[in-house]
Parts: structure tokens; C-alpha cells; sequence
């Protein structure tokens, strides 16, 4: 049984609200950061009493496709996650096995080797070279930091996300749209995405059909009744 969805502020979390809507007791979603300061929302979360050791919590949002074999809009399951700074790994941690194995049973999502930056990777080159240097094929930047926190709270961790940028297009520098809490500044965004049309326009397009995805993924997870 899953007890609780985590799920990136904003778009992605509005989304999987909207999945969810009309579901018969469907568990709690909850808003964290986006980025590093998930580590914070995590902790804050606990104190509160809302992640407590035992539970079972799915984090569910998108992330960008390393390899050609992953277009936008395929559903993917992470297997494993690790933390990349200053070109090396930092750290490694496993999606609960048990919940991770029913999951892509009951969806057939591919089983993916994750890696999380703490920038947004946005050229084609920098794509290639983190598939190339870490065998990964996806990236995100929450996903090592949210497993690192919760295994060690005690918590069984699945990760589903949809791919929205593809591994050969180009998307906007977005390294200063967000604040130190995770947050989307919207018109540091507007002056990212106007700076670079053609790649805003190849984010735009895939982010918009990969929330769709996303909400209809978190719909289907509750289709599926071993949750």
C-alpha cells in the first residue's frame, strides 16, 4: 500500500493533483522543493509527522532523457539514483526493491539507472557525456537528494517520473529560474526561455505533453489495485 505521493511544486504537483481527482481514497499529495531544497521540505515534513519510519512513499514528477532510446513522454522507474557533483559521484542510493518490482510489473514502465545534478543540464553535449561518463539514462535534480533523506528516516521509496526533454534537443539554461527554497521565479524563467526560443519552444512543447502523461500515469497507479 502506498501511504504518501511527494511530488515537485508547481506544474508537476498540479498535475498529479489533477490524476488523483475523483480516485476513491487516494493517498495524500503533498508539494516538496524542487532541487536541493527537497532535502528541507523532507525534514520538514517529518517533524510535522506527515513521513514517519515505516511508510511507503511514491515521488512521482519528470526528468530529462540521457540516451536516444527514451523519447518525451516515456514513463520511466527509477532502480537507483546517484548524487553528482564537480563530475564525480557523491553518493548512491536504491529504490525500495520490493515496491519498485510491483510497480513495474503492474505499469511495464522501463527500469532506469538515474543521476541527480544540482543544475539543469541543458545541452545536447552535456546530456551525452553524463550518459557516457555514469551509464545513466535519465537525470533529474531532486531524485538522489529525496532517497538519501528518506531511507535514512526508515522510508520504502519508489520513483516514477515521465521524460519532457529528449536527449537530442537543446533546452534553456535554467540555472538561476530557481530561489534557494526551490522555488520557480517566474520571470527569471520568461527571460531564460526568451533568450533561447528554439530550445525554450522544444522545452515547452515536451514539458506540456509530459504533464499530461504524468497525470494520466498517476491515475493509471490507482487503476492498479495493489496500491
Amino acid at each position: 500500500m502506498i501511504d504518501l505521493l511527494l511530488v515537485p511544486q508547481g506544474v508537476e504537483y498540479e498535475a498529479v493533483c489533477r490524476g488523483v481527482r475523483g480516485m476513491a481514497n487516494p493517498p495524500p499529495v503533498w508539494p516538496v522543493a524542487a532541487g536541493a531544497a527537497i532535502g528541507r521540505s523532507l525534514a520538514q515534513l517529518h517533524q510535522t509527522g506527515v513521513l514517519q519510519s515505516g511508510q511507503s512513499v511514491v515521488l512521482l514528477g519528470l526528468c530529462g532523457a540521457l540516451v536516444p532510446e527514451l523519447a518525451v513522454g516515456t514513463r520511466v522507474l527509477y532502480r537507483d539514483c546517484r548524487a553528482i557533483a564537480g563530475g564525480q559521484v557523491t553518493g548512491r542510493w536504491l529504490c525500495d526493491r520490493d515496491l519498485t518490482t510491483a510497480m513495474q510489473q503492474q505499469l511495464g514502465l522501463a527500469l532506469v539507472e538515474a543521476v541527480t545534478c544540482d543544475r539543469v543540464v541543458s545541452t545536447v553535449a552535456a546530456k551525452h557525456d553524463l550518459a557516457q561518463q555514469f551509464a545513466a539514462q535519465v537525470v533529474d535534480m531532486e531524485g538522489a537528494v529525496a532517497l538519501a533523506s528518506l531511507t535514512a528516516l526508515g522510508i520504502r521509496v519508489a520513483m516514477v517520473r515521465v521524460v519532457s526533454d529528449g536527449s537530442d534537443r537543446d533546452i534553456p539554461d535554467l540555472t538561476n529560474v530557481f530561489t534557494a527554497d526551490g522555488e520557480l521565479q517566474p520571470l527569471a524563467l520568461t527571460m531564460a526561455l526568451l533568450r533561447q526560443p528554439v530550445p525554450a519552444f522544444h522545452l515547452i512543447r515536451g514539458s506540456l505533453s509530459s504533464l499530461k502523461i504524468l497525470q494520466a500515469l498517476t491515475t493509471d497507479l490507482f487503476k492498479n489495485r495493489y496500491t
